[in-house]
């Protein structure tokens, strides 16, 4: 054997063996997308927690990014408002909660008006003439009364012309109202919205029977459901590039087959899907999707039906589950309630257990705990059913 020639596989061999020794000490790797760059998550659904932020059972770091709505302003992440967080870096084998990296969210709304009608009875509410589900009760900062100016967040039901809030901001000052909806029919100078007549001097672009747009209105109506129109645009779809990873919420849009329905404006094949939460999908289901994108379609693995069906996309009636970590802002040990750092959030101590050796009357300003619980049937507040200290 001549050591000091070596023969071309030897060569071969070393120049490989010396690239893979500089690529495992320089930290790289092929992702799973095989490009190199981290393995990209979209996530699309309410906000259910903090302690970085919590959508679809996933636990979110978002420590650097700043959350902006569609029109790119700045905005604080309560409970209940529904996001869309670009990340990377999903590890489902973290407990008790799968992790990824945000580096973008944008805070989606479907309404601000005011309030014109609440029935109890329905769980509903009427704003800028459409129906809003209260059911199960959305988070909201106070409660909320006919003539409130509020904005909705939630899941919107194309199909049936309704809306599922998960979160009511009472709002103040603002120079427009918003509607986010299909449009019903179109006439010479108007064009209706479900309950709603938007006038307008020019038709905007895109406007047709069917068309789901996004509109900005004058503060106040000129007739009863009737609003003058400031700008229009169409309500655009987000579609994942291939290969990412996926976690939807939504209202199914359309319904073919098991193989081809809609969410969130992503066609979604559930065919090879492992089902949850019951058996039938069809148009106004609401449903938790998770799968990777292929050829531009979700190709589901998990499909959870999150709401029995009840011809609106809302219907559930159990309490919204939470679960807040934040550094406490006050405490008042008398009514048993305290107020978290982030939202500015009550929280109703009276029935919770403590874990961790924490107790009651450790409880002070500044501590950071975790809290787990439901929300009061009024929205405002976290009854918590589990507290300890966040270490």
């Amino acid at each position: 054997m001549n050591l000091l020639h070596p023969s071309p596989l030897r060569r071969a061999l070393a120049v490989a063996l010396g690239s893979l020794a500089l690529l495992v000490a320089c930290g790289g790797g092929v992702s799973e997308q095989g490009t190199g760059a981290p393995p990209q998550v979209y996530a699309s659904g309410p906000i259910s927690g903090f302690g970085s932020v919590i959508v679809n059972g996933v636990r979110y770091d978002d420590t650097g990014v700043t959350a902006k709505d569609d029109s790119g302003a700045n905005v604080d992440l309560l409970l209940g408002m529904v996001v869309q967080i670009d990340g990377e870096n999903l590890d489902r084998s973290t407990t008790p909660l799968p992790t990824a990296t945000a580096k973008a969210i944008t805070v989606v709304s479907e309404l601000l008006g005011r309030v014109d009608a609440r029935d109890d009875v329905a769980g509903t509410l009427t704003i800028l003439g459409q129906t809003v589900s209260i059911l199960p009760t959305p988070a909201t900062d106070r409660a909320v009364a006919v003539g409130d100016l509020v904005e909705v967040y939630g899941l919107y039901d194309v199909s049936n012309q309704r809306y599922t809030a998960t979160r009511i901001q009472h709002r103040s000052g603002v120079s427009a109202l918003r509607l986010h909806g299909k449009v019903g029919s179109v006439g010479s100078n108007s064009f209706t919205v479900g309950g709603a007549t938007i006038r307008f001097t020019t038709a905007p672009d895109g406007l047709a029977v069917g068309a789901v747009m996004r509109l900005k209105l004058a503060t106040s109506p000129v007739a009863a459901n009737t609003w003058t129109l400031q700008s229009a645009q169409a309500s655009t779809t987000r579609v994942p590039a291939d290969d990412t990873e996926v976690e939807v919420e939504g209202v199914i849009s359309s319904y073919t087959s098991l193989s081809s329905l809609v969410v969130q404006g992503i066609t979604v094949d559930a065919s090879g899907a492992a089902l949850s939460g019951g058996t039938t999908l069809a148009a106004g289901v609401t449903i938790e999707a998770e799968g990777v994108m292929q050829g531009g379609v979700l190709r589901a693995t998990k499909v959870e039906i999150k709401k029995a069906e009840d011809g609106g996309g809302g219907g559930g009636t159990e309490p919204v589950e939470v679960e807040i970590t934040s550094a406490i802002a006050s405490v008042n040990a008398a009514s048993k309630t305290l107020v978290l750092n982030k939202g500015s959030q009550k929280v109703d101590y009276s029935a919770a257990t403590f874990r961790g050796g924490l107790t009651a009357a450790q409880l002070v300003a500044g501590l950071r705990i975790e809290v787990k619980g439901v929300l009061s049937t009024d929205g405002t507040t976290v009854l918590a059913s589990e507290i300890k200290a966040d270490n």
